[in-house]
């Protein structure tokens, strides 16, 4: 038998080495864009699914770790590992039969060591804090005494006020008001030893601004708080402050302490992680592991246990002196996999989401490859090509632009994570397992889509099973989908929105509450996509004198088949996720905005001493409150809290929400302010729906007071009993005796962030006690999990719609191009090439809006059934916000609509391109 032309005269199919069908596989799709857009939108939509999960978690746990390493109780000193030795010699003695106490420079060695065995751990701290001293000034002694301390540039973790570096001290500006000294002056230290006193003269460098009350910032002075911090500024009468530390450098001190006949000091060894930015999760992991390594055996196994053989593992045998190390770097990984755990289940969901999209989207190009081509299936079928062939040559003809599309996506998917995502760093790993889930995603779209183009070859030109095929389209699977979406939503009412992690104490997102209203949009969309299909086919006859381009979009949509189905519910799919994420996240946010500064009462609060002013001169709005829990109460007994204000200034630097009240806080202020006749005082009442409150007890006084409104909250509330506002002037003024509020603290609430708030109360002499932020409150793990999880949806939403009008585009470009027959005889028969884009605008337009009604109404309804559940702080009001993003709507429906043109004019620019002559001739 003889092969000629590369073609087996037989019905087993082409050979694959010869047939020039074949050979031209790898670039056919060149020659139909459409199909090239589609197979490559596809294909980076799976990849952008499949590449975001790993960056978006590693970015988002790196950036938990970043934000655990910064806070104030922690910051990089804390998570770093110190040892401390109270009461170590300053010079080696010996005990006893023991061995001889450690020598400093063998310790500093020794902890280095320890401090090297872990990548995460920055240069080393050696700091000695001596003993007390007494200090004088030109002959007279002050009433402060201080601590010599010495630390590597220990003068750079304290706000500097006046002098400079050089070989004195610097003092703190308690020391140096008491003593009246000023940079350069000289003051002598005092020390008693062996019943003797010992001074020393010392330089004064410079003065720093105290830190008794409040610790600075940066975390260095935390593991010295209870040396230097005042425990309790409120003791009555006063405490005096701790001694202050004097400041200079380690050898400095070890000189002078020695000089002044001291004979031990408390030395610590710190060695604080690096830049909290560089660190990921795995490296805290890796670190608080290390730690516990040496805090078990690994401590009498290293240099540094081994130089503490007198001292026993932990403690000492030299009389008044102990040990001990210490690191939180647990807590930062505790508090990490918390929050960690929050985003993964969601993530995971979501995840599934976009790679159902994107399959929708292969699985179109796996039917237009056939369907655009039909003459060449039918010359296939005719060969005797079985559906398996035809689904490798699809296979081959795919891969290149699929492999286009996986780098695509993966760009994409990096760009999505780095833009609107985390600002955490990612990691290397997270990079690798992107491109390896890219990878997957490739060989899954190219599969995908070959089954998916036998599927479609044996239901157009197989006569003997094209019926079974249908019969299978047919099967309302949405139904299924629907279902589960019943289910979760059941699983929502019963367990609620948050469930608890009992390893981690935590509670994360239910994965119920991304499935439902995915499960929903996927049900819904693609039967109502099914629906409108037959709607087109059923009005059809109807349109049979319409004018021309709402007859032809009418003919157009009713003989769109399953890729017609596929592309309508996709959008609605895409779309539907990008409007409820948006509705989520918005919602979520403006809730937590409300109950976080009802809670503060204003952007930041700030405790400071009763009798404190406010000031007037700082640049943002500020007002002097009284909070008071259970500072009030009824004739009867009933507790009440209180809160004092001043109404002149409290509009301006409060929080108000128009829905915490009907009348506007400026006229509540004004009720305040107005005289009652018959002298009661004026009040209002939160949360107190019901109460009859004519009378209040405040201390030993009794003061008739009168409700001027009810409101539902009000900033400052912060539990669940009812709130008295009052005016404090006019309180004051009613009162016969002494002012019970004057025995507690005050605040300032003040609008802007609270560096900036604090820095300004410092700047005028203000002592600060307490400082809280609504930014503090609003950091909930379940919450900014879920607010960051529907943000990325945002991203993921947004790209796949683009991807799914592409495709949609793809799609007409696809039909028009096989319709060119159709399109010929039209305009021979009085169709203009404007009624023709009309048409195609109008089958864009009805494809994409029927999507973006559908979704959106979808989103609305099923966020208005969970948002209710997602309360971050019950005790708070108000309730859950629903906040509809119509700004979005109303952007996504216009793009929608310049899409359809647009997309339309360009079709139709090329089928007007097409020789109308050669295709009659074709056709004929």
């Amino acid at each position: 038998m003889n092969v000629s032309d590369g073609v087996r005269p037989t019905a087993r199919g082409p050979r694959w080495s010869r047939d020039a069908l074949w050979r031209s596989a790898p670039g056919i799709l060149l020659r139909y864009p459409a199909l090239l857009i589609t197979v490559v939108a596809g294909t980076a939509l799976l990849a952008v699914a499949a590449a975001a999960a790993p960056m978006f978690l590693s970015a988002t746990s790196n950036e938990i770790v970043t934000g655990s390493l910064e806070r104030p109780h922690l910051t990089r000193f804390m998570a770093g590992i110190t040892f401390r030795f109270d009461g170590l010699p300053l010079a080696q003695r010996s005990f006893g039969p023991y061995l001889p106490s450690p020598e400093i420079d063998d310790l500093d060695a020794a902890f280095g060591e320890v401090a090297a065995g872990s990548p995460a751990l920055g240069a080393t701290l050696e700091e000695v804090l001596a003993d007390p001293v007494s200090l004088s000034f030109e002959g007279t002694t002050g009433t402060q005494s201080g601590r010599l301390f010495g630390a590597p540039d220990a003068a750079s973790h304290v706000e500097r006020l006046a002098g400079r570096d050089g070989d004195g001290v610097w003092v703190p500006e308690l020391i140096a008001n008491d003593l009246g000294v000023l940079p350069g002056d000289t003051i002598v230290l005092s020390a008693a030893s062996r019943g003797r006193t010992r001074s020393v003269e010392i330089t004064v460098d410079g003065i720093y601004a105290d830190f008794y009350l409040a610790l600075p910032s940066d975390g260095f002075w935390l593991r010295w708080e209870h040396e230097f911090r005042l425990a309790d500024p409120s003791a009555m009468p006063p405490v005096p402050p701790p001694p202050q530390p004097l400041l200079a450098e380690r050898d400095q001190v070890l000189a002078l302490a020695r000089a002044l006949g001291q004979r031990s000091a408390t030395f610590s060894w710190q060695a604080p992680v690096v830049d909290p930015r560089g660190l990921s999760l795995e490296d805290v992991q890796a670190l608080d592991g290390y730690v516990s390594q040496i805090r078990s055996y690994g401590f009498m196994q290293s240099r540094l246990g081994q130089r503490l053989q007198c001292c026993g593992r932990g403690g000492t045998l030299i009389p008044n002196a102990e040990t001990s190390m210490s690191s939180s770097i647990d807590a930062v990984v505790d508090d990490a996999e918390r929050r960690i755990a929050t985003v993964q289940g969601p993530a995971q969901v979501l995840e599934i989401a976009a790679i159902a999209i994107a399959f929708v989207v292969v699985a179109t190009f796996g039917a237009f490859s056939v369907r655009a081509r039909r003459t060449e299936a039918g010359w296939l079928f005719a060969r005797g090509t079985a559906p398996s062939l035809v689904a490798v040559k699809s296979a081959i003809e795919a891969f290149l632009p699929a492999l286009a599309g996986g780098v695509l996506g993966w760009a994409i998917a990096f760009a999505a994570v780095r833009v609107v995502g985390p600002s955490g760093s990612v990691d290397g790993s997270a990079y690798a397992a992107a491109g390896a889930r890219t990878a997957v995603a490739v060989v899954a779209a190219v599969a995908m889509g070959s089954a998916v183009a036998g599927s479609a070859y044996l239901r157009l030109v197989d006569p003997h099973r094209r019926g079974l095929v249908r019969i299978a389209g047919a099967v309302p699977w949405e139904l299924g989908a629907i279902w589960l979406g019943y289910l979760a939503y059941r699983h929502l009412e019963s367990g609620g929105a948050l469930i608890a992690d009992e390893r981690l104490g935590v509670d994360r997102p239910s994965l119920a509450l991304v499935g439902f209203p995915f499960l929903m949009l996927v049900g819904v969309a693609f039967l109502a996509a099914r629906v409108a299909l037959l709607a087109f086919r059923a009005i059809r006859p109807w349109t049979a004198r319409a004018p021309a381009p709402v007859y032809l979009a009418t003919r157009r949509l009713a003989a769109g088949g399953t890729s017609a189905v596929a592309l309508i519910g996709a959008a609605g799919l895409c779309l539907g996720m990008f409007v409820h994420s948006q509705l989520v996240a918005g919602s979520l946010e403006a809730t937590l905005d409300a109950k976080s500064q009802v809670y503060v009462g204003s952007d930041v609060a700030t405790q400071v001493a009763y009798d404190s002013a406010t000031p007037d001169d700082v640049p943002f709005p500020i007002t002097r409150v009284v909070q008071a829990g259970q500072g009030i109460r009824l004739t009867s007994g009933r507790a009440l809290d209180l809160l004092a204000i001043d109404p002149t200034t409290f509009p301006a630097a409060a929080y108000w929400n128009d829905g915490l009240a009907d009348p506007s806080l400026d006229d509540l202020m004004h009720a305040l302010r107005d005289p009652i006749p018959g002298g009661a005082l004026p009040i209002l009442l939160a949360e107190g729906n019901g109460l009859d409150v004519r009378q209040v007890v405040l201390g030993t006084e009794t003061v008739a007071v009168q409700v001027v409104a009810r409101v539902d909250a009000f900033p400052g509330l912060f539990s669940l009993r009812p709130l008295v506002v009052l005016d404090e002037r006019a309180l004051i003024e009613r009162l016969r005796g002494p002012n019970p509020l004057a025995r507690g603290w005050a605040e300032l609430w003040a609008r802007g962030d609270r560096r900036s708030v604090l820095d300004a109360l410092a700047e005028r002499g203000m002592p600060v006690y307490l400082a809280l932020s609504a930014a503090e409150v609003r950091d909930i793990p379940a919450f900014s999990a879920t607010i960051g999880t529907f943000t990325l949806v945002n991203a993921l939403g947004t790209v796949a719609a683009v991807l799914v009008l592409v495709s949609m585009l793809a799609y007409v470009r696809a039909r028009q191009r096989s319709q060119f027959v159709a399109y010929a005889l039209s305009t021979r028969m009085g169709a203009t090439h404007r009624d023709h884009h009309r048409a195609l605008a109008l089958e864009l337009g009805s494809m994409i809006g029927i999507g973006f009604a559908v979704g959106t109404t979808l989103a609305v309804l099923t966020a208005a059934v969970t948002i209710p559940m997602l309360d971050p702080l019950p005790s708070i009001p108000p309730g859950p916000l629903f906040v509809i993003p119509l700004r979005a709507i109303v952007v996504t429906a216009t793009a929608v609509g310049v899409v359809a043109w647009v997309g339309a004019g360009i079709i139709n620019r090329h089928a007007r391109a097409a020789n109308l002559d050669e295709v009659m001739r074709v056709a004929g």
